[in-house]
Formats: C-alpha cells, structure tokens, sequence
C-alpha cells in the first residue's frame, strides 16, 4: 500500500530529494551534537576552568592574577566578562537568580567554586565562557567534516571520521585540559580549512586571531608556508610566512607584556623528566579511567592503541603527496621540540598545533586501513 501512494504521490516518498537530504542532515547534526557533548562532559567533569587551582583559574585568568604562561591566555575570557559588564546590573541580577534556583551548571562541573565568589558577573562568565566552549568544538567537527570532504567527496566516510576524531580526543587532555585548546584547535581547524581552499588571506587573519588566544600559534606559519601549489610563486610564500610569523610574534609580545611580573616562569624545561617517562616499557602498558570512573581504556601511547594508529598513519603518510608531507612535517618537528622541552610527559593536548596535520594523514590513510580492517 504504502509503495502504490509513493508511485501515486512522489511527494510522500522520503528516500528522495528534498527529503533525502534533510534526513542526512538530521543525521549530520545529531552525530555533531553528540559528539560535541560527549567531549566537553568529558573535559568539564574532569577539569571544569581549573577551579581548585590558585595558578590557573578562570577568575584568575580574567582579573590578571594567574600565573605564568596561563594568563596570557585571557582574551576569549576578558571578551566575555567585558561582554558581562556590558548588561545592567539589574539584569544581571535577574538573570543570576535565575541560575541559582537550580544552579545545574555549577553543582555539575564547577562545584570546586567557593560560594561567597559565586556573585552574578562570575556565574555570567562561567555560562557565557561554557557556552562559547561548546560552540568552539562543535564549530571544529564542522570543519573537520569540511577538511575531509576536500580531500574526499564521501559523505558517510566524513561523519564517521568526525566521530572517530571525537573519541580519541579526549585522551590527549588525560594528564592536563584547559579551556583554551578548545580555542587553539579550532583557530588552527579553520586556518587550515582555508589555507587549503585558496584563501590565505583570510587564514592568515585566522591564525593571528588565534595567537591571541594562546602564543603558540605561531608555530603553524612553518607548516602553512609549505601548503602551496609547486608553481605558486616563492616570493608569495615568502610573504605570507612573514605577515603570518611576524604578526604572530608581535601579538605574543603584547599579551605577555602585562604579566611578565606575574608568579611563576612561562618556561619550564622537561626533557629529562620526559625521557625518563618515554624510556620506561610500564608507561606503554597502562590504562587510565578518563571517561568515566571505573571503565578503564588504553592510553594513546598504548601498546592496545598505538601499534594500529602507527599502521593507519603509515598507509595515510603513502597515499599524501609531496606538498602535504613537507606541512606535515613543517608544523610538527617544531611541534615535537616544544613538546619535549615543555610539556609534561604524555600530556598529548600540546600537540593540537599538529593535530590536523595528523588528521589529514589519516584522511588519506582511510581507505586502505578500512580495507585491512576487513580483510578476513
């Protein structure tokens, strides 16, 4: 019956256009959601804004007393309190009753807050600043899908590589997680998304409103100064890395200018903690209960995880041409040094300026490790 009305009525068939592709993009959009929620649950019940912490919290950051390098750290936060400040304080006062009749976002992520500091701005900024972090994430997945579908027009193969990234993501903030590498990850997704679409310019605008979330962002000028055509002129890329370089640097100088008399060293050397912690066989064999208390799932150097990553990277890192390989490498050699030197032992999180050069690898990788996935 329901065959003979679709024959009769073609409007009533589902599995056509406009219907098709509204059912796809439903199908999009909760995959986006959930993935979106499953992270940042993940992030905030573990790390919250640093809440139990005098070095790096978020009142910390927004009035300038965190310590080095965390409060150089504080445009995105300074935006929203000045944001906050903006409303009457009377609305401001409705508004906070509001949110304290049940208080959800405080009793569930960010408990760690002493009650007599919970005042209308602060619970403003803590909404507004959760707010901002989930839209940061979904915004990456967005154009993560976007970077796969320019490498490849699969669309099924393009969700599944969003939900893929959503999951794993979640192990490089085991050790250490911080609000702004939401920020960071998707400043450098969306430089890169236009870098390889053509459009520089604006990916260079891109990546300079990213070093003013987290100084760092510089390093992604080597990469990008490789990520051009063979015939595209040598003295455009020349530019390019220059406006972007120097830029990059200028903004650091600038938001670390006020704080340089802040507690603490924005510098601190770990590389023989480090080595000692990578020459150990036990830390290739541990598991961590980050998702949740009692589940306990392989680290990303574990011998479970790594030995197939490594596989899937090899057969991504065959398929890349040239000019892919020379930004790959651009970006994460300087990445790794400063990883090495300056991170603590496995806290992966500090390679998210290389992380979607390693997504692009696996992009290209995805064919041939699913075909070795299904072979009997």
């Amino acid at each position: 019956m329901i065959h003979s009305l679709t024959q009769k009525f073609p409007i009533l068939n589902l599995w056509q256009p406009p219907f098709k592709h509204l059912l796809r993009l439903s199908i999009l959009w909760v995959i986006l959601v959930a993935c979106t929620a499953n992270v940042c649950n993940s992030f905030f019940i573990k790390w919250g804004f640093r809440d139990d912490s005098r070095y790096a919290s978020l009142v910390g950051v927004i009035d300038g007393t965190a310590y080095q390098p965390y409060v150089y750290r504080s445009t995105v936060p300074r935006l929203a309190d000045l944001a906050v400040q903006q409303i009457p304080e009377k609305k401001q006062e409705k508004l906070f009753e509001r949110i304290i009749s049940s208080d959800k976002l405080k009793n569930h992520f960010f408990h760690d807050v002493p009650a007599e500091e919970w005042t209308p701005r602060v619970a403003l900024d803590y909404h507004l600043m959760y707010g901002l972090t989930l839209l940061s994430f979904l915004l990456t997945l967005i154009y993560l899908r976007k970077i796969f579908l320019h490498f490849s027009d699969n669309y099924s193969a393009s969700i599944l590589a969003v939900v893929l990234f959503s999951l794993i993501y979640p192990l490089t903030f085991k050790r250490g997680g911080y609000f702004y590498d939401f920020f960071e990850l998707l400043g450098i997704t969306v430089s890169t998304y236009y870098f390889l679409t053509d459009r520089k310019f604006l990916a260079s605008i891109l990546l300079m409103l990213t070093a003013f979330n987290k100084e760092t962002a510089f390093v992604a000028a080597f990469g990008f100064f490789f990520l051009h055509a063979k015939d595209y002129p040598m003295q455009k890329r020349v530019a390019y890395f220059a406006l972007q370089f120097i830029a990059c640097f200028l903004i650091r100088q600038w938001i670390i200018a006020p704080y340089t008399g802040n507690t603490d060293s924005a510098l601190h050397f770990h590389l023989l903690d480090n080595a000692k912690f990578w020459l150990n066989p036990v830390n290739y064999f541990k598991l961590s209960d980050f998702y949740t208390l009692g589940l306990f799932s392989p680290t990303l150097q574990h011998v479970l995880l790594f030995p197939w990553l490594a596989y899937w990277i090899r057969a991504g890192w065959q398929q890349m041409d040239d000019m892919l390989k020379r930004y790959t490498l651009g970006i994460f050699i300087p990445n790794l040094l400063l990883f090495l030197n300056f991170t603590t032992k496995d806290e992966f999180r500090n390679f998210s300026l290389s992380m979607i050069a390693l997504y692009i690898i696996l992009i290209h990788g995805f064919s041939n490790f699913r075909q070795w996935l299904d072979q009997k």
